[in-house]
């Protein structure tokens, strides 16, 4: 007798070994989480992390062909912060 997938099921179980929760965004009957920047921003004591956060919030209206933009600048303001940091020891 040979087990057959329910057609209503969308993927098989998956192999012994390869057992792994899936994430929030898998889940069936769940609508992927988007974080959001609603409200205030409360400074982090940091100014290069909070211009890095200001610049990421630019991602929301942005283009999406302007995404890479902002990640650089994000990351290019982050490690900025880290470097002054460094230089203050």
């Amino acid at each position: 007798m040979s087990e057959q997938a329910d057609p209503g099921t969308t993927a098989a179980a998956p192999a012994s070994g390869t057992d792994r929760a899936p994430a929030p965004d898998e889940s069936p009957g769940r609508a992927a989480e988007r974080p959001s920047f609603d409200g205030p921003a409360v400074s982090t004591g940091v100014a290069a992390a909070d211009a890095a956060r200001e610049r990421l919030r630019d991602i929301e209206t942005a283009p999406l062909g302007e995404h890479v933009e902002i990640f650089d600048d994000v990351q290019r303001l982050l490690h900025e912060g880290l470097t002054e940091l460094d230089d203050e020891d």
